[in-house]
């Protein structure tokens, strides 16, 4: 499910991207100075990073948040 998620908003982003090539009225991206493919390339390079490092953070919080609570027996014959 979450390969589909991702997927679909990058499916929408090439598209996006693709109607306005054809429209010549990509302003977001012709002010920055780079090309139209280099830009999507550069996004998208940007996109997995942020991702990384999301995922990264957030493990360490979760090893954070679970280390600061001892584990105790959670009911009868259950183990730590």
């Amino acid at each position: 499910a979450t390969s589909l998620l991702f997927s679909a908003f990058e499916a929408w982003l090439i598209r996006e991207h693709e109607l306005r090539e054809k429209e010549g009225s990509g302003e977001l991206v012709q002010t920055q100075g780079a090309s139209q493919p280099e830009s999507l390339r550069t996004l998208f390079g940007l996109m997995w990073f942020g991702s990384s490092v999301v995922a990264i953070v957030a493990g360490q919080v979760g090893d954070l948040a679970v280390g600061l609570q001892p584990l105790s027996p959670v009911g009868v014959g259950d183990l730590y």
